[in-house]
């Protein structure tokens, strides 16, 4: 679930009755969501402990829905901080809660 962090200036729960809260700005992103390996690996020199995964946008998610190649692993590559070959040298039990993971956003239970 995304929480978002009350702006500067906005009223306090109680405030204003019915005022709305205040929108991130999404042209900034939707940030990072870690995951962490329960199977650490070294790949090209440099220890991996944990992937970092952009949140997707709504063009993300549409442009997966749209591809002939639906794969969650197309997407994973998209949005992780990795690429095929890395996801390739990861732990099978790691590679898939990660493709579980990123599924997560596609049926909207994140």
């Amino acid at each position: 679930m995304i929480e978002f962090s009350k702006e500067a200036g906005a009223p306090e729960s109680g405030d204003a009755a019915g005022a709305e809260k205040p929108l991130p700005d999404a042209t900034k992103g939707w940030g990072l969501e870690s995951f962490a390996l329960k199977h650490p690996f070294t790949f090209r020199g440099g220890e991996r402990r944990e992937i970092a995964v952009r949140v997707p946008t709504g063009a993300d998610i549409e442009a997966y829905v749209r591809s002939p190649d639906r794969g969650f692993r197309v997407l994973a590559v998209k949005l992780a901080d990795v690429d095929a070959a890395a996801l390739d040298a990861m732990h099978g039990s790691d590679y898939a809660r990660l493709m579980s993971f990123v599924g997560e956003f596609v049926a909207g239970t994140k």
